[in-house]
């Protein structure tokens, strides 16, 4: 025991050196609805994050205890992560011995992906380590009743805890489901180890008393868990398997879901994108270190011993589903795959290791190439760990700085990235303070006093700034660069970039426009006769023909007489705008208008023809709408007479 709390205390303290907190990926969106939890804002969440209440909801818990900061997000994970360890060696010490548990908890305790989600509120880490708890209870119930001399089922409540824990791990995550597949398959396979019990007290008796009690335990237990969730759904939604329906369709579309089949070997094993061959990919890259090398020598080396059937069993069915498995159940898709998804392989990959290193034989080869094992695996996993550490501090390194800035600004409106606005509203813990995020993507209309807009290059999610301003040397004219911040970045990389600008409002004007010659009459409408034989006839009457080099705006025109003026509503004044009046508007309504476009990505559109109450002025609309930069815009009025 004292060596196991040694354990910890180096896995404790390797955890808080390596302490991320927030991050990119969807965390955010997991802290926020923790924060809408807390606050008795929302408790059921439709999307498809919202159904894994089993990962923000105990975080609630971890806010109210250390307030809305990375430790208060991070803090849940680092328990269960802990917790982990010590599950981990006692279950190596009942299906092993202990000496295979503590260097199985020893082994966990420096495992760069399991040190990386130790700190961070995503599923996850956390499924990981519920996972592992479910087959401990499972396998210690197993082990209690093979070693009874009683002829009816004991601990009981062993399968009753594995049972709830598998419910709750559905509620971390729905790929949970993979457990099920395992547990259905074990159930069968392991019969063979109750034999000796069943010819005991008779194979029919000893089938329905002990094998079969055990399954309707556990899916009791499940469906328990399950029947809640799903009435909490039902009470909201009216159907009881909403989770599982919508979970379904979800993933039954394509959302450009990583599916490469090679991903997962490539990592696990270091290999060359193209030819396959071992070729390191980067320390900060390192989810895994090389545990998985050493874990398919501990594979191989496993099938010599019965003992270690069932963990290898487990580390295969679960790392099947995920390479082959399917996302959906109505249709062939292949997994998602991300390197922390392969978090729910950890507990048997270590167990497989640490029984390779544990039970190695002859004795005296244990004794030389064990603690070379052991020793390597930490050392490289210590180097793994900073560096992947630094790297997830790197992307977000400028929010604090913005965040700060942006105290002292006090802006009304901010537009940002969707990842840069969730760690924003994080960092202001979730309060008001009198400013509203806006998406960047509809910044291009923006007219608001008080806006600004944060630009730059986020490393692990990329700004939107070449789908807002394609070319930086052509910023839209109503912005105004307010503050340019130069974030060193971290592991010699190069420094951001952040970019604050402040959109100006560009005045309301009204004023005459200078009449340029463009074309003749006669040859205009031979023209439009052509190009537009179904909207215009002979007898038409040509009104107006206008035209404008750089348009980037909403703008009214007026034509009343034979006079045109030109209100500019918002954006950018035009330039270079030529036209020619054909026709005095009659103080009468005989005439019907109508404008043919013939350039213009916008909308040109006749706001109010010509009457008494406007005292005969056509009124019409030019509005460039939210492209950005310029357009060359060219349009013609015509008249016809009103059939009565």
């Amino acid at each position: 025991m004292r060596r196991l709390l040694i354990i910890l205390l180096f896995a404790l303290i390797i955890r808080l050196l390596f302490f991320n907190g927030l991050n990119w990926d969807d965390d955010p969106d997991y802290v926020h609805k923790t924060y809408q939890v807390q606050t008795g804002e929302k408790f059921i969440n439709l999307d498809n994050n919202g159904f894994r209440i089993g990962t923000y909801y105990p975080a609630a818990l971890t806010y109210t205890l250390f307030g809305i900061n990375d430790l208060g997000c991070g803090s849940y994970a680092l328990v269960i992560s802990l917790l982990s360890i010590i599950g981990v060696f006692y279950l190596g010490k009942l299906l092993f011995n202990e000496s295979t548990g503590l260097i199985a908890a020893l082994l966990l305790s420096f495992y760069p992906l399991d040190v990386e989600l130790a700190s961070r509120l995503m599923p996850d880490g956390l499924l990981s380590g519920f996972s592992l708890f479910t087959i401990y209870f499972l396998y210690r119930g197993d082990v209690k009743n093979i070693e009874s001399e009683s002829n009816t089922l004991e601990s009981k409540w062993s399968y009753v805890f594995c049972g709830l824990l598998l419910g709750w791990c559905t509620l971390v995550n729905m790929s949970a489901v993979v457990l099920i597949f395992y547990l259905a398959l074990y159930f069968f396979l392991s019969m063979i180890f109750f034999k000796e019990k069943l010819r005991k007290i008779g194979m029919l008796k000893g089938f329905f008393t002990i094998l079969a009690l055990r399954y309707v335990i556990v899916v009791a237990a499940f469906l328990f868990i399950a029947s809640i969730e799903g009435a909490s759904y039902y009470k909201v939604t009216g159907d009881f398997l909403f989770k599982y329906h919508n979970t379904l369709s979800h993933y039954a579309v394509n959302h450009g879901f990583c599916t490469d089949l090679g991903m997962f070997p490539r990592i696990m094993f270091h290999l060359n994108p193209f030819s396959y061959e071992f070729e390191f990919q980067g320390l900060q890259r390192s989810y895994y270190g090389f545990y998985y090398i050493v874990a398919v020598f501990a594979l191989i080396y496993g099938l010599f011993f019965k003992r270690a059937y069932f963990v290898s069993l487990w580390l295969i069915v679960i790392f099947a589903y995920l390479q082959w498995g399917s996302m959906s159940f109505t249709e062939y898709k292949l997994m998602h795959r991300l390197p922390r998804h392969l978090s729910l392989a950890t507990p048997p990959m270590i167990l497989c290791v640490a029984f390779l290193v544990g039970n190695l034989e002859p004795k005296g080869l244990r004794r030389f190439i064990s603690p070379l094992i052991v020793l390597f695996l930490i050392i490289s996993s210590l180097i793994f760990c900073y560096y992947r550490h630094q790297d997830l501090l790197d992307a977000v390194l400028p929010q604090s700085i913005i965040n700060n800035y942006l105290e002292s600004l006090k802006p009304k409106y901010v537009y940002a990235s969707t990842n840069t606005i969730a760690y924003q509203r994080f960092l202001d813990k979730f309060q008001n303070k009198d400013r509203q995020y806006i998406d960047i993507n509809y910044v291009k209309n923006a007219r608001q006093k008080d806006a600004y807009i944060i630009l730059g290059e986020f490393r692990n999610w990329q700004d939107v700034v070449r789908k807002i301003s394609p070319n930086p040397n052509k910023i839209p004219t109503n912005w105004k660069l307010e503050d340019t911040f130069t974030v060193e970045g971290r592991l010699k990389r190069p420094p951001y970039k952040i970019q604050i600008y402040k959109i100006l409002n560009t005045p309301i004007n009204q004023n005459p426009i200078k009449q340029i010659e463009i074309q003749n009459k006669d040859e205009i409408i031979s023209y439009l006769l052509k190009k537009f034989p179904q909207v215009v006839t002979k007898s038409s009457n040509l009104v107006l023909a206008w035209e404008c080099a750089q348009l980037d705006g909403i703008d009214k025109l007026k034509l009343k007489n034979d006079q045109l003026t030109l209100k500019h509503i918002e954006f950018n004044y035009p330039q270079e705008i030529s036209y020619r009046v054909f026709m005095s508007i009659p103080k009468n309504q005989s005439l019907q208008y109508r404008v043919i476009k013939e350039q213009g990505r916008g909308e040109v559109n006749i706001l109010e023809h010509p009457a008494a109450q406007n005292d005969f002025s056509l009124l019409i609309k030019v509005d460039d709408g939210s492209y950005p930069s310029y357009d060359f815009y060219k349009f013609y009025v015509v008249a016809d007479e009103i059939v009565k």
